[in-house]
């Protein structure tokens, strides 16, 4: 299974699985949905959460993974933005461009 918040990603990866699974006879079509990380329910042996967490503020990030830890019986993985002098730079320098720039609202995380 696979979920994004994003409608058109989730479109994108269920194309790629339908050419990837195509002539396996054995392999079946994962479920993808469009569904906001806070609403994603179910139980699953492994969960990945892949530059999700830029999006959420360091308050909420307790409850976050917390969440995620319950959506897996066995193994999470995720990454995040540390909270670091190259990242901050980073961010700096994206300010410097005119336009959205997701570098510039990406919330950093400290390591602990």
């Amino acid at each position: 299974s696979g979920s994004d918040i994003s409608s058109a990603m989730v479109t994108e990866a269920a194309k790629r699985a339908e050419v990837a699974l195509q002539g396996n006879a054995a392999a079946s079509m994962p479920k993808f949905e469009a569904c906001d990380l806070e609403k994603v329910e179910g139980q699953f042996d492994t969960v990945c959460c892949v530059d999700v967490l830029i999006h959420y503020p360091p308050e909420r990030l307790d409850e976050m993974v917390g969440n995620l830890a319950k959506l897996s019986s066995d193994t999470v993985i995720i990454s995040f933005a540390p909270d670091t002098w190259y990242y901050k730079l980073l961010k700096r320098v994206g300010e410097l461009f005119p336009g959205k720039s997701k570098t510039t609202r990406a919330y950093l995380h400290k390591e602990e």
